[in-house]
């Protein structure tokens, strides 16, 4: 950054003298005509935009002969500059005027500013050598050039080291870092998506989010992203929810996300079903309207459903979408070979309870074992309570192991006091206390840690 002031500091003076000519003897002690004559030259050759504008309007009379043509003085003076050891060197004063002659010899040079050194002007008694790479420490630009070269050999020489110069040795590289936190306060991008509502801790654990997410930009990709959801009916928090669960949806065309929401459409759902279903399962979308038809397809033919069951299923169900296949014919095998139920009640339980089909099969044998031999109870009254199927493993044995204890379990619907094990598993603690244990919370809590 002191490179940088530095050299905005030289601009300002450069200018300054542009503007009024003043001599520039304050800033060397051996300053001379020759000297200040060659500073002129240089701004005219760094800085011919910034002219006065009455020397602009009124260009100096050119002191070439006016016989001469215009195109033929520019090969004279082409030649001067590429052939310098075949022509007499040009002083300073005489590529000043060349320079000013007309407007059709100056040419906008294509520099930039770029920081360096603190350029001071060197004084008459040094002697510069040819210059040289810069290497890893740039070399001050005061070092390179020197009154007593002609104009061409300092433009040469400055665009040769501003060409070698380094920027990237000049700035503080940001370091690599675990997490997208250190990066947030400089990157455009990620401030947006902060203030949208991206969790970005949890994109940070998806392989590849995080380097994508760095290199986008914000307007030009997620932006245009953000008003195609809003099309199709997500809010801004539904898109943020999008965008943190399956980041890599930007990379998706808009045109081929149009066609994958359609596919909802198209199949009887709303479009307020087919939202809920994305923000429910975003991941979804990885999946291209073929990928998901085929799934559904396997898995209506494999338990027998109609149209109507399966958009029931998936929407009470939204995992189904995109739970392995090879997992829900597992459940299939398990209901109907291991359990011994007919392809029919299959039917029916998944269609009454359709969480089953994304239920592990471990936690199904774990609770079918304990219903048909620890209670046992026979199949025909397991198949109507689905929903113990799929309580959690630690929930179904203890509320009725306190039920038994208590001799309040009565699994007959045919008796009084029938304790259905489907509303005992729904139940929170409370609630399963007041309606079918006839016990306080606290008797249920000590009867636990007993178990």
């Amino acid at each position: 950054m002191g490179s940088l002031r530095s050299l905005l500091r030289w601009s300002q003076i450069l200018r300054r003298a542009q503007a009024s000519w003043t001599p520039l003897n304050q800033y060397s002690s051996s300053s001379s005509n020759s000297q200040e004559e060659y500073v002129k030259s240089l701004i005219q050759a760094f800085l011919p935009s910034e002219r006065d504008p009455s020397i602009a309007q009124a260009p100096t009379v050119d002191p070439i002969p006016n016989s001469e043509p215009t195109s033929l003085r520019r090969v004279k003076l082409r030649r001067t500059v590429l052939q310098p050891g075949k022509t007499e060197k040009l002083s300073a004063s005489k590529v000043h005027r060349r320079l000013n002659s007309s407007s059709s010899n100056i040419q906008t040079l294509p520099v930039q500013l770029k920081p360096s050194a603190p350029i001071e002007f060197p004084k008459s008694d040094l002697s510069f050598g040819p210059y040289e790479h810069p290497g890893e420490c740039p070399v001050p630009i005061s070092s390179i050039v020197h009154h007593e070269q002609t104009v061409v050999e300092s433009v040469k020489l400055v665009r040769k080291w501003f060409k070698e110069l380094d920027l990237n040795a000049l700035t503080t590289p940001v370091l690599a870092a675990g997490n997208l936190a250190p990066y947030v306060s400089r990157s455009f991008t990620l401030q947006q998506l902060v203030l949208l509502g991206v969790d970005l801790s949890k994109i940070e654990q998806i392989p590849g989010a995080a380097n994508m997410l760095v290199k986008m930009d914000f307007r030009q990709t997620i932006e245009p992203m953000l008003w195609a959801l809003n099309d199709l009916g997500f809010d801004l928090s539904q898109s943020a929810h999008l965008l943190t669960r399956f980041p890599k949806l930007l990379k998706l065309p808009r045109d081929e996300l149009f066609r994958r929401f359609t596919y909802f459409i198209q199949h009887g759902f709303t479009q307020t079903e087919t939202v809920r279903l994305i923000r429910a399962q975003p991941r979804v979308l990885s999946f291209t309207s073929i990928e998901i038809d085929r799934h559904l397809g396997q898995v209506q033919n494999l338990f027998g459903f109609s149209g109507s069951q399966v958009r029931l299923a998936v929407n009470n169900v939204p995992a189904v979408l995109v739970h392995p296949l090879g997992k829900i014919k597992d459940t299939y095998v398990l209901l109907s070979k291991m359990l011994g139920y007919t392809h029919d009640v299959c039917r029916s339980m998944t269609c009454h309870h359709p969480e089953l089909l994304v239920t592990e099969r471990d936690r199904l044998v774990s609770n079918f074992v304990f219903m048909h031999t620890r209670l046992d109870l026979p199949l025909d009254l397991i198949q109507i309570w689905p929903e113990a199927l799929t309580a959690a493993p630690h929930l179904l044995p203890q509320r009725a192991t306190f039920l038994v204890r208590r001799n309040l379990f009565q699994p007959d619907p045919k008796k009084p006091l029938y304790t259905p094990l489907s509303t005992v598993v729904k139940y929170t603690d409370r609630e399963f206390c007041d309606q079918f244990a006839r016990a306080t919370e606290e008797d249920y809590d000590l009867f636990l840690k007993t178990l």
